[in-house]
C-alpha cells in the first residue's frame, strides 16, 4: 500500500476500530470481496492510502474514489 504522501518511508499502522470493520463490511457486499481483503482495503482506505498492491484483487479498481487496486501480475502468462 502507498500514502498519498511518498515523502514518508516510515512504517505506520491503523487502529482497528468500528468505524473500519463497518466499512470493510460495506466494502465486502458492494466488491463481493472476502471480509479478510475487505479489512485490508478498508484500513488502507482510513490511513490515506492511494494504491494497493495484491495478487488476486481486481487490478485498476478504484474503492471509494480514493484507493486504486493494482495487480502486479495482471496480463501476465503463466
Amino acid at each position: 500500500m502507498s500514502r498519498g504522501d511518498e515523502s514518508s518511508s516510515l512504517p505506520f499502522s491503523v487502529l482497528t476500530t468500528i468505524e473500519v470493520y463497518e466499512a470493510a463490511l460495506r466494502i465486502a457486499e458492494k466488491h463481493g470481496y472476502n471480509i479478510y481483503d475487505a479489512l485490508v482495503v478498508s484500513a488502507a482506505l482510513q490511513a490515506g492510502c492511494t494504491t494497493h498492491y495484491s495478487e488476486h484483487l481486481h487490478d485498476s479498481q478504484i474503492i471509494d474514489g480514493q484507493l486504486t487496486i493494482r495487480n502486479l501480475f495482471a496480463g501476465s502468462s503463466g
